[in-house]
């Protein structure tokens, strides 16, 4: 039999980084490929492209990776990127959006579905920011005068050589005169605040008259809006009847429209929850009395009283109540914005609180934050006084938020890569750095307060003991790089696990990395010179070589890029394909985490998506 002298045909799968080093375009699953690329930045044509292709291949599960991304609990938390993925469901699967609305509260805020409605009457759906107001533009820089020199006066006989001088006549006014100015500048006045007047009613009136519109002519808005109000209208009514029994309420009132408010004066919605909260007219009633009596009603007998069961921390700030704030109740990023205020206005009994909760007496509100926001925080502070109450804010919340997490349990024999190139630079590295000193605090020892940088001299960082601040001064001292030799990173713990002849039991078992997948081109070490060998394939080979078993591997992504590089496929096992800013999803890996004895790219994201807070999503369409 002859051998075959046909070249080995190139993979249509395989691609480069950036950097020139050997990828895949996709996971070969279209549901993880979704996972892993979507994330904070990513743009809105990938997002739906990604979306389109997992729905073909399972419309349940995209659904929940959907609901996932929004998950400020059990997911990414990012809201952008989930609006556009409700855009991808409005257009191709309108049953399914609107049948899922109710648990959208569940996983976001009521908020959202408020936007939402703003979106359709706008027929914008990319435009996430809400605002009714153009930006002003920047004022232009004072054009630089320049001083005219002063004449040298010289006397002689009181004259000025040179200048003539143009006798003038000095004009007196009378009151008379005074008078018709006056009223002339009142006049003025009268006629521009009736012009601005009459402005400010013809845009109420063009937006009042959008929204009408939408609720006439557009079916899709018009179910839409009515099942957003019939949701919130039952959310009150359920949430009365639980206050009047003395037991808790849902954050509904809170987040309900305000009557001539922005979500109310955009859509009319305050109107369509009064009307189903109270649809009965009196005799003899018209229309337009019917719906002004019952939008006061709806205020008067709903969220009113229940706004005042359940503080909003704004109301006691706006009406100068700062005595009456209950620091333990407030949310999480409420307390992060809003800590200097509290110092400010009421110093003692918030420094008293901070106090009990240092002491464990109380607890701080974390979970809805992102790591990265407050180490962020923590660098913005380190040269500020240790004993400032901003300071032991952010350490609060910090020890909160690791605390929360450790109830799920620890890590063993884990260590955290961190990508510190020039292409993270900005807000992915932030992030790097935030979850890999996460990871560090989650991890037990020797491995709790160890980091490894890859750039072009990878190095194991000694994180230092203390408090955030000091973890962050630590963090920022590290060598800091131009590329992602990746190869170099994990060289590193061979290579000290060869020089200290390391019995295999006691090496690394789990290496995350927390990377924007830019990798360094792989070096072609193995004898397979035709094989075009991925970083990952050249890593394994390395470790096989030298007698170890390669650690399990988390590729986290933190750039959503239109790159969209995959490092592995999604049947190789040993390896986790990770995507997103919020700690939340490492309890995947934490101790009961119920991955078995290894791990492989869809077992991990079948955990994250099979929580059972996705369980009553449900396809309609």
């Amino acid at each position: 039999m002859l051998l075959s002298t046909t070249q080995p045909q190139p993979d249509p799968n395989m691609t480069t980084t950036q950097n020139g080093a050997p990828t895949f375009a996709s996971t070969e699953n279209a549901c993880l490929d979704f996972f892993f690329e979507v994330l904070k930045g990513t743009d809105a044509n990938t997002v739906t492209r990604l979306a389109r292709a997992a729905w073909a291949q399972s419309p349940l599960d995209t659904l929940r990776l959907i609901f996932q991304l929004r998950s400020i609990i059990h997911g990414k938390g990012d809201r952008k990127e989930f609006y556009y993925c409700m855009d991808f469901l409005r257009q191709e699967h309108p049953r399914t959006l609107l049948f899922n609305l109710r648990y959208i509260p569940d996983h976001g805020y009521w908020k959202d579905l408020l936007n939402w409605l703003v979106f359709e009457v706008r027929q914008d759906r990319t435009d996430f920011l809400l605002t009714t107001r153009p930006a002003k533009p920047k004022k232009a820089p004072r054009p630089t005068i320049t001083p005219k020199p002063r004449r040298h006066r010289i006397q002689n006989a009181g004259k000025v050589q040179g200048e003539v001088k143009v006798p003038t006549t000095k004009v007196t006014k009378t009151s008379e005169d005074r008078k018709r100015a006056i009223e002339a500048a009142e006049e003025r006045n009268r006629q521009h605040s009736a012009k601005a007047k009459e402005e400010r009613l013809a845009k109420i009136e063009t937006r009042l008259g959008c929204a009408r519109d939408a609720f006439k002519k557009n079916e899709f808005y018009r179910v839409l809006h009515l099942e957003v109000a019939r949701l919130f209208a039952n959310a009150l009514v359920r949430d009365k009847a639980r206050l009047k029994k003395g037991q808790s309420v849902s954050l509904a009132a809170k987040w309900c429209p305000s009557l001539n408010q922005f979500h109310d004066n955009q859509t009319l919605i305050a109107s369509t929850i009064a009307q189903i909260l109270y649809p009965t007219k009196l005799t003899g009633e018209d229309h337009a009395t019917y719906v002004n009596r019952v939008r006061q009603l709806y205020r008067q007998e709903y969220y009113v009283p229940l706004r005042k069961a359940t503080p909003v921390l704004e109301t006691f700030m706006t009406s100068d109540r700062w005595s009456e704030i209950i620091y333990n109740r407030v949310p999480a990023v409420a307390m992060k914005n809003n800590k200097e205020r509290f110092e400010a206005h009421d110093k003692e009994r918030f420094a008293e609180y901070l106090g009990s909760v240092s002491k464990g007496e109380t607890t701080i509100a974390s979970q809805a934050l992102l790591p990265h926001q407050l180490v962020t925080e923590a660098t913005s502070l380190l040269n500020v006084d240790r004993e400032e109450l901003r300071v032991k804010t952010v350490e609060a919340q910090w020890k909160s938020y690791v605390d929360r997490l450790a109830e799920s349990g620890k890590m063993d024999s884990t260590i955290a890569i961190c990508d510190v190139s020039g292409s993270m630079s900005g807000e992915p590295m932030e992030v790097a750095i935030a979850l890999s000193l996460l990871l560090a605090q989650l991890s037990r020892p020797p491995f709790n307060r160890v980091v490894l940088t890859f750039s072009a001299n990878p190095s194991i960082h000694l994180i230092k003991e203390g408090s955030l601040i000091d973890q962050v001064q630590s963090l920022r001292n590290m060598d800091w790089g131009y590329n992602t030799d990746l190869q170099k990173a994990f060289g590193l713990v061979l290579e000290r696990a060869v020089a200290n002849k390391l019995p295999k039991e006691e090496m690394v078992k789990t290496m995350f990395i927390f990377s924007d997948m830019e990798f360094d081109q792989a070096v072609q070490g193995v004898s397979m010179p035709t094989e075009l060998f991925t970083n990952y394939s050249v890593v394994k080979h390395n470790f096989e070589a030298a007698g170890y078993e390669l650690p399990q591997i988390v590729f986290w992504n933190l750039a959503g890029s239109s790159w969209g590089n995959k490092p592995t496929k999604a049947n190789q096992k040993g390896v986790a394909m990770v995507s997103g800013f919020s700690g939340m999803l490492m309890k995947l890996f934490l101790d009961g985490s119920d991955l078995g004895a290894g791990i492989d790219p869809v077992l991990v994201m079948r955990k994250a998506i099979d929580d059972k807070s996705f369980a009553r999503l449900t396809v309609r369409d």
